[in-house]
């Protein structure tokens, strides 16, 4: 099983999956990287394979600090792909109750979704974009602490940047 740390929280695929109902397709590429600050450490997300027959990507998943940790799992595409969907999302944030907002994070500003969940009695945000797997900034209840996750890099895999 992969630890809590390393798993993208479920509300933000929540939020994928609102968002992409109306989305166009934008396909995720194998290659697609991104990486974060964690509340002092580092994460990052690499798309490793795709198995287009039964819609599923495999992607690892590799938390440092002491000691590190790697996980591969295969995921449903559509925990990857409406993540990448955010240039026909940002039309329609406003009708899922969020908010298109200018974010900086060390990988740089972008345009994105500010969308809101409470869990636990917690407000958590997360910040949705163009960028690989989605996600530029998260603000989540984990643990009994809060958690922040900043993008810090990212590329666009075989597709090239959309």
């Amino acid at each position: 099983m992969v630890p809590v740390s390393i798993r993208i929280r479920a509300s933000i695929f929540c939020a994928f999956a609102l968002l992409g109902a109306t989305a166009s397709a934008v396909e995720p590429s194998v290659g697609d990287y991104a990486a974060y600050s964690v509340n002092g450490t580092t994460e990052d997300a690499l798309l490793l394979a795709q198995d287009p027959a039964n819609s599923k990507f495999q992607i690892r998943r590799t938390r440092q600090g002491s000691p590190s940790v790697t996980a591969d799992s295969w995921v449903s595409a559509s925990q990857v792909q409406e993540g990448t969907q955010l240039q026909t999302n940002l039309l329609i944030c406003r009708s899922l109750k969020g908010t298109v907002e200018s974010v900086s994070v060390p990988a740089g500003t972008f345009t994105a979704c500010r969308l809101q969940f409470v869990r636990e009695g917690k407000t958590e945000t997360t910040w949705i974009g163009h960028v690989p797997f989605g996600v530029i900034q998260s603000r989540t209840w984990e643990s009994e602490a809060w958690v922040t996750r900043s993008l810090t890099q990212y590329r666009f895999g075989s597709a090239g940047s959309r």
